[in-house]
């Protein structure tokens, strides 16, 4: 459940989940847009949102060393928000896209394994995971 206007709103969401590391990617999801009014999980009529997965004709992630370079291929992406996750699931960067070459210096992170994830309009969602070394 959530809140929309001070108003409860219910719904669901499928997910893959994977524990080594942690990661969690949303297959889909769907919400009541009726406040107070329950769905039921699973339901795929009304207002059932897809997420669109962006691939690598798309957008392209490396890192080399503590930097992530993230370049966005095609603009009609429609690339927003970055966000990067350490093996825990915590956020440790998050900025909003503002041209279509991104350089992200992680040097106060520790050396390990992230996940980087871009979403934008229209539900879409690139993720990979990268080797940061400090």
């Amino acid at each position: 459940m959530f809140d929309i206007d001070n108003k409860l709103h219910y719904g669901w969401a499928r997910l893959d989940v994977t524990l080594a590391p942690i990661t969690v990617t949303v297959k889909n999801y769907a919400y009541e847009d009726v406040a107070e009014a329950g769905i039921k999980a699973g339901t795929t009529t009304g207002n059932t949102i897809s997420i669109i997965a962006l691939n690598k004709n798309q957008v392209a992630a490396y890192s080399y060393e503590s930097t992530i370079n993230i370049i966005v291929k095609n603009v009609n992406a429609g690339v927003n928000t970055v966000n990067v996750f350490n093996i825990d699931g915590r956020i440790v960067y998050t900025t909003s896209v503002s041209g279509n070459n991104i350089s992200i210096n992680l040097n106060n992170v520790t050396t390990d394994l992230y996940t980087v994830q871009l979403t934008g309009a229209e539900n879409t969602i690139f993720t990979k995971k990268l080797y940061i070394q400090n």
